[in-house]
């Protein structure tokens, strides 16, 4: 997939979700996401909810959006998922 379709994908997710919830919540640690922060760590990314190392694709079915960090934490596992 290419970097201009995962973004496109990436904005996909944020808009559903505000549009659901009115707030973005991290997927792995449940607290909100602030999407204007400039701290590193806690910025967004997308998580892949099956691992690209274990097949997963970068499809809208497999990605959800998670802190940085929280991402990071969890690496390749399927852990806490």
């Amino acid at each position: 997939m290419s970097h201009i379709q995962l973004k496109r994908n990436k904005n996909i997710i944020i808009d559903n979700t505000l549009k659901r919830h009115g707030i973005i919540i991290c997927a792995l640690c449940e607290h909100p996401i602030n999407l204007q922060t400039n701290h590193k760590k806690l910025k967004f990314s997308l998580d892949h909810i099956l691992p690209k190392s274990l097949g997963g694709h970068d499809c809208l079915k497999n990605l959800r959006l998670a802190h940085s960090i929280c991402n990071q934490w969890v690496g390749g596992s399927l852990g806490h998922r």
